[in-house]
Order: structure tokens, then sequence, then C-alpha cells
């Protein structure tokens, strides 16, 4: 009724159906472990490229607000202020910085709060009186330098 095999009973066809099955389970349970361990390896570079990216796009916008604190600060003249802030390119290269960093921010709103200092308009930035356009933009720059650096 039962069917005995015995490995030294065993015929030539079922041998080899035997070794066949063995090793396509060999092979499927090898195929599964280097597809689990490639998706594992695929994983782990794309999120080490995405922290180098996102580190990248925090140390150009660092530096981008740094220099224009540095070149702003020094600034005596509100008029010369307004001129380097609108034309000199330190509202441009502010806002254009920003844009490639927003998307790497984990606190977007704050980001976009912090982030007028790239877009303040004249009555903005002569909030606190024509003289104190240094102070309005330099406070600013700095309170969104420290959120770059926390973000």
């Amino acid at each position: 009724m039962f069917c005995r095999i015995s490995l030294f009973d065993m015929s030539s066809p079922q041998a080899t159906i035997i070794a066949a099955a063995l090793a396509s389970v060999v092979v499927v349970a090898g195929w599964i472990a280097t597809h689990a361990l490639t998706l594992q390896r695929e994983r782990e570079a794309r999120e080490h490229s995405d922290r180098r990216e996102k580190e990248a796009r925090r140390a150009e916008l660092l530096a981008t607000l740094h220099f224009w604190l540095q070149t702003l600060v020094v600034q005596t003249d509100p008029g010369e202020l307004k001129r380097l802030y609108y034309f000199g390119g330190a509202m441009k290269e502010l806002a254009a910085a920003a844009a490639r960093f927003r998307g790497w921010a984990t606190d977007k709103a704050r980001f976009d709060q912090l982030n007028y200092v790239s877009n303040m308009n004249p009555p903005a930035l002569d909030a606190g009186g024509v003289d104190a356009r240094r102070d309005t933009v330099c406070n600013a720059l700095l309170t969104f330098i420290e959120f770059v650096h926390d973000a």
C-alpha cells in the first residue's frame, strides 16, 4: 500500500527527480536571499545618497546665508544695503539657495516663515525704519541660519 523509498533501492529516474527537486529548492532559496540582500543594499545606498544630497544642499544654503550676512552686516549706508539686497544679487541668491533646500526641510511651514528674508518687500525691509534696514535683514538671516543648522 505504501511506497517506501530507500536510498539504496532508488531507481535512476527517482534519484534524478529527487536531486532536481532539492537543487531547485536550493536555487530558489539562494535567489530569494540574494534578492533580499540586494534590495537592502540598494535601500541603504539610496538613504546614504539622500543624506549626502541633503547635507550638500544645507551646506550650499548656509554658505549663501553666511556670505550675505557678512556682506550686509558691514553696510552702514541704508541706501547701499537696499541696493545690494534688491539689485546686488542678495535677494535672488538667497531665494535660489532656499528653493533648492526647501524639499529637504522637515518643517516646511517654519522654513517658509523664516525664508521671508529672501523675498522681503520694501515695506518689510523698512519696518523698523530706514536706519534699521541692516538690523532687520541681519536678524532675519541669523534666525534663518539657526533654523537651517537644526533642520
